[in-house]
């Protein structure tokens, strides 16, 4: 074999032990991160969620799904964070314990998860309280946002996730959560685990993603079944658990408890299924948003309508974060359509994406809509065609998600227009429209660390992850498999992670 052959493949192998030894040096927050990233790819995903803070998730939650290199997303509340004794006076339960802000700090840090807010004190932000009957004014609903949040900030956490207590919401608290949190993790109170309906398929919903709750009389088996549609799928699976007992959990589903050793089964299957571990934030379509001004924060820079009459700028905090200041007040014609036109935008047609806007319908009149478009152009800046998307016609708040693959080569250029059809009773406020790359149409990555699409992480995979090994300005085909432009420990870490049997 000719020199200069050997040398190439010694040099190989001496970055690749090299890189091994690096790995193996890594702390177990630096580790466990590598394998918690979240992908834009199509994937089945898993997200652990975790409600309350009790003191459990630290000593028997962090540490087991660790074990199978998967973390978790707790959501703490605030005013309970210390109490250490039971019993207490916690809303929750006040016969559990719950971390110490020291305690929160080494889950976020050492572990690699996310801290979340649920609430100051555990009330029910829009039902009457069921001790006291006493129903929160919307101060004070909005308080139990903003000082949670503010609470976990003089932490040092910066919270983007919310859970409401009881999963009591409706759409005006919706609304308000909207506007200080990305992500809002509902709850579930029963679940039909012989029906496919708890399911977030691609792109999902960041403010009402389906969860499946975990507690005393649900089996591993039962989970197993989710985790297994999920596969199939390629849904984004969200569990719910609370307090996690290592042992004697109470099969009472009011209890809230689960016991340290279905956690464990529940992982492992998970990690052998293949499915992506993901914080909540984490778990939704990320990235740069292509779109100008798409906040409105800039007032009317990049956009223009046909009916300055019915598509006004409205600077009354009507939007979502994270800048919910400015956004667009939607009101419907009598006699015409009216259109709002975002500037044209320079895309790839080879690549995929997913446009998000945040959509808040105050009232409908029966026959008025909001409906989404997609006008295409080539690289002159000729029109193509247009591809009609998700519109709606009742009240509702959400994050109006959905895909977008360019019709032909020849697109080069897209405009997105939002169209509210002629009627009349009809008002919404539209903000934080977001055009995102998700994907080259010549790279799919199934399985996390499949680069060349073969289906399986192998030689071929961490072929290229060597060859690429600390360029910088590197895609997803070239090995950055978390998207930090360079090929790097944390990508090697990955096609090792998922290598294939």
């Amino acid at each position: 074999m000719p020199r200069s052959i050997l040398d190439k493949i010694q040099s190989k192998f001496t970055i690749f032990f090299t890189v091994i030894a690096l790995i193996a040096s890594l702390s177990l927050s630096g580790f466990i991160k590598a394998q918690a990233i979240a992908t834009n790819a199509v994937v089945p995903k898993i997200s652990f969620t975790f409600d309350d803070g009790y003191s459990s998730v630290l000593s028997q939650a962090a540490p087991t799904l660790a074990s199978y290199g998967y973390t978790g997303t707790s959501f703490v509340i605030t005013g309970c964070v210390g109490m250490t004794t039971a019993p207490n006076t916690c809303a929750a339960d006040t016969d559990k314990t719950y971390m110490t802000w020291d305690q929160i700090l080494s889950v976020k840090n050492s572990y690699g998860w996310e801290i979340g807010s649920h609430t100051i004190d555990h009330s029910e932000l829009v039902s009457p309280d069921e001790n006291t009957g006493i129903v929160l004014t919307d101060a004070e609903r909005i308080n139990e946002l903003v000082q949670s949040k503010a609470d976990l900030a003089a932490h040092g956490i910066d919270a983007t996730s919310f859970a409401d207590p009881y999963g009591d919401w409706n759409m005006q608290s919706l609304a308000e959560i909207a506007k200080y949190y990305a992500v809002h993790r509902p709850f579930a109170d029963t679940v039909d685990y012989a029906n496919n309906n708890h399911n977030n398929a691609y792109p999902y919903s960041d403010l009402l993603p389906y969860v499946v709750q975990v507690t005393g009389g649900v089996s591993v088996d039962q989970i197993k079944l989710q985790i297994d549609r999920a596969k199939a799928n390629n849904y984004l699976l969200v569990l719910v658990f609370h307090d996690i007992l290592n042992g004697n959990a109470s099969s009472n589903p009011d209890y809230y408890e689960y016991n340290t050793s279905d956690l464990a089964q529940i992982a492992a299957y998970a990690q052998q299924q293949g499915l992506v571990n993901t914080n909540m934030t984490e778990a939704f379509i990320n990235g740069t948003n292509l779109v100008n001004n798409g906040s409105f924060e800039n007032g009317q820079t990049g956009w223009t309508t046909d009916a300055p009459s019915n598509v006004v700028l409205d600077t009354g905090n009507n939007g979502s974060y994270p800048s919910p200041t400015n956004s667009i007040m939607l009101t419907s014609n009598p006699n015409q359509d009216s259109h709002l036109f975002f500037d044209l935008i320079p895309i790839s047609s080879v690549n995929s994406y997913v446009v998000k806007s945040y959509l808040n319908v105050l009232s409908v009149d029966g026959t008025s809509q909001v409906g989404f478009y997609i006008d295409e152009y080539d690289i002159n800046g000729n029109y193509l065609s247009t591809q009609a998307k998700p519109s709606e016609g009742s009240v509702w708040v959400e994050m109006l998600n959905f895909n977008y693959v360019p019709s032909s080569s020849n697109v080069a250029q897209v405009r997105i227009q939002v169209v509210v059809t002629a009627g009349t009773g009809l008002s919404a406020f539209l903000d934080n429209v977001q055009l995102i790359q998700v994907a080259g149409s010549g790279v799919v990555v199934v399985v996390l660390g499949d680069i060349d699409g073969s289906g399986k992480v192998d030689a071929l995979d961490l072929s290229i992850v060597l060859s690429n090994w600390g360029k910088t300005g590197m895609t997803l085909a070239d090995g950055d498999l978390d998207a930090s432009g360079t090929v790097d420990a944390l990508d090697l870490s990955l096609v090792l992670t998922n290598w294939s049997n």
